[in-house]
């Protein structure tokens, strides 16, 4: 508890006074920006949501460095990828506004990222408003393979807010965050399970990878992780994660990643039991770094296919599902390394309606040490935790615990 004090007391110390306007959630980030409001309409975007506003809208970004770009409400923004290349930007999406992501293949290249909304190397970037940003992903979903476009992607952006705004339909991952002091609140990410009868792939709600990092009360209802934990100093909390892969952390090589806390989180999978995992760590073997001083507590689950899912064979899993041999090649592989896991805390957990209770798989190599487990009940079938070189303790824990000392 003490790391994540400090944690909140580093995020709210973050300020930027270079403008007039402030824009925050709860306080912890806040984010500057002038007086100026550019309407993509007054540069010649028709907001019809069937003619292409792209170069209008980049035009009032352009124009509009320090200042409010302004979705305004009853307008549709047909879009191919557009560009912030300035700090101190303000993305105001209305209430009944939508920015429409369009599906147009041939405005999204073949290789290399694609992204509707970018904002690279800048700093003070706030996307809120109460408006839609719609990804029309479902004609890209059955092609896995092609290069399907995200939603919002920030590289190496320092103080960024993302608030009561709503994503749905995204092609691919929706918010892929390289950004340092970033807050999320207040936003509903809507995509179809992956286990769906037209399912959706890779929807990952939040990929974090930036430090530090604020995430509360969302609604997060996808087709892959609900968030994806690749950094540290991470607080997520007070959210409804519906279908998806959990509240992960990883897939982790090199990276370490140390103190993360998930807390009074609610997941549920539905009568289909669509959420395949809830506290899920993945690792990759044969890498080398190092996953520690985690939390997971005060969670209920229902309706959940595995509510604890540690491995650290995630590459293996993958290789079974048909994924090339060579997919893991840049990621230079040591035979006999493994990622560290240790000092996890699983406490105040509740769960019903589960198909297992769930399991801990740690190599031989580098086994998995002081896991706790503390007041967890797991109603499951069948009701037996599965366990391979795991230690640490557990009190009042149902079933029984398989963690060895």
């Amino acid at each position: 508890m003490a790391s994540m004090t400090a944690l909140l007391a580093v995020l709210a110390a973050i300020a930027v006074s270079s403008g007039a306007r402030e824009l925050r959630a709860s306080g912890l980030v806040r984010v500057y920006v002038g007086d100026t409001v550019c309407d993509p309409l007054t540069h010649g975007a028709k907001g019809d949501g069937k003619t292409l506003d792209t170069r209008a809208v980049q035009a009032a970004i352009d124009a509009c460095a320090g200042g409010t770009v302004l979705f305004r409400a009853g307008y549709s923004f047909l879009i191919g990828p557009v560009y912030i290349r300035a700090s101190n930007v303000h993305l105001e999406i209305e209430a009944r506004s939508r920015i429409v992501v369009s599906d147009d293949k041939a405005l999204w290249p073949g290789s290399g990222r694609n992204t509707a909304i970018t904002a690279q190397s800048v700093n003070s970037i706030s996307i809120t408003g109460g408006g839609t940003v719609d990804g029309q992903g479902a004609s890209w979903w059955p092609a896995r393979k092609s290069n399907r476009p995200g939603l919002v992607y920030f590289n190496n952006v320092k103080n960024a807010l993302i608030a009561n705004v709503t994503f749905i339909n995204s092609p691919n991952h929706n918010l892929e965050l390289y950004s340092d002091s970033t807050e999320i609140a207040h936003v509903n990410i809507f995509a179809p399970s992956s286990q769906a009868p037209n399912p959706s792939h890779n929807t990952d709600a939040v990929d974090v990878h930036g430090s530090p990092f604020y995430i509360h009360d969302c609604n997060f209802t996808t087709g892959d992780d609900n968030v994806a934990v690749h950094a540290s100093d991470v607080l997520v909390e007070d959210c409804y994660f519906g279908s998806g892969h959990g509240a992960s952390i990883g897939s982790i090589c090199t990276d370490a990643v140390n103190n993360v806390t998930f807390r009074r989180i609610v997941f549920d999978g539905g009568p289909h039991q669509y959420q395949a995992s809830a506290i899920r760590i993945k690792t990759i073997q044969g890498c080398s770094g190092h996953v520690t001083n985690v939390v997971y507590d005060s969670l209920t689950m229902r309706n959940v296919q595995l509510p604890i899912d540690i491995s650290m064979f995630y590459n293996a899993s993958l290789f079974e599902r048909g994924l090339p041999s060579g997919a893991f090649a840049h990621r230079h592989l040591v035979a006999g390394a493994a990622v560290q896991i240790r000092n996890i805390t699983i406490s105040n957990v509740t769960a019903t309606h589960c198909k297992s209770p769930g399991s801990i798989l740690c190599d031989k190599a580098q086994p998995c040490t002081a896991i706790h487990m503390d007041d967890v009940t797991i109603s499951a079938t069948p009701g037996a935790f599965k366990c391979s070189n795991a230690h640490g303790d557990a009190h009042n824990v149902s079933p029984a615990s398989c963690l060895t000392p």
